[in-house]
């Protein structure tokens, strides 16, 4: 019998189906430490509090519906700085987060607040760094995706992925602010693991309570793209 769990996720939602394709390999965790400034930490935080952790709670800790939880090692693990500070700079269109590029006070300090964001990953036991490819583009059917989203996805991110707007209770992945600067790589292997701190569990690699194949994650990216 095939159950369905609807849980609050960044990316999808979890059911119970088994995969018979093999998942790719997890990196082994590695050391935590990333060294940084601690004046431009200290910078960034200052800024943050002011202009972030509104949406983003205190430590980046996040609250749903408002805003998603950045205080995490696989978001950390999984995003680079510059998709960081092209999504403070740029926004997300068709949400609250608005573009601070037309803010001097935040965009002259974008690099303090990444730095600051950053050093989070230096509290975390184990640290994988997913190795994103920021280049690599996903083939896969996007109507078979479209049928995959809504039986997964659509109960937390909206019928459309507009997440937040469509009252749902996940981010907006199907909007074209986060498509700009989500790669395919990045999407397909955040459904994979997941969101260390919420209640998003992984699709893959065992790490949540269901896998779906690489094939359907791959149409699902493939869906996603095609709303862009």
């Amino acid at each position: 019998m095939k159950q369905i769990f609807f849980i609050i996720i960044a990316l999808g939602l979890v059911g119970c189906t088994k995969s018979k394709e093999r998942q790719e390999a997890l990196p082994l965790p590695s050391a935590t430490t990333v060294k940084l400034d601690p004046a431009q930490v200290e910078s960034g935080k200052t800024v943050f509090n002011q202009m972030c952790a509104a949406c983003h709670q205190a430590d980046g800790v996040g609250r749903a519906g408002l805003g998603p939880r950045l205080n995490s090692p696989d978001f950390l693990g999984l995003a680079n700085d510059n998709f960081i500070k092209r999504t403070i700079l740029e926004g997300r269109p068709g949400t609250s987060m608005m573009g601070y590029k037309v803010m001097p006070n935040v965009a002259n300090k974008v690099d303090d607040v990444v730095a600051y964001i950053r050093s989070w990953q230096n509290n975390y036991a184990t640290f994988r760094d997913y190795k994103v490819d920021w280049n690599k583009k996903i083939s896969g059917d996007p109507k078979a995706g479209e049928a995959s989203f809504k039986t997964y996805c659509s109960s937390c991110h909206g019928p459309t992925g507009s997440g937040y707007a469509e009252g749902g209770s996940g981010p907006g992945i199907g909007l074209s602010g986060f498509l700009k600067v989500a790669s395919d790589d990045y999407i397909k292997k955040t459904i994979e693991v997941g969101r260390a701190g919420t209640a998003m569990r992984g699709f893959g690699h065992n790490r949540g309570m269901a896998n779906i194949s690489l094939k359907e994650i791959n149409n699902i990216v493939s869906y996603l793209r095609s709303r862009e």
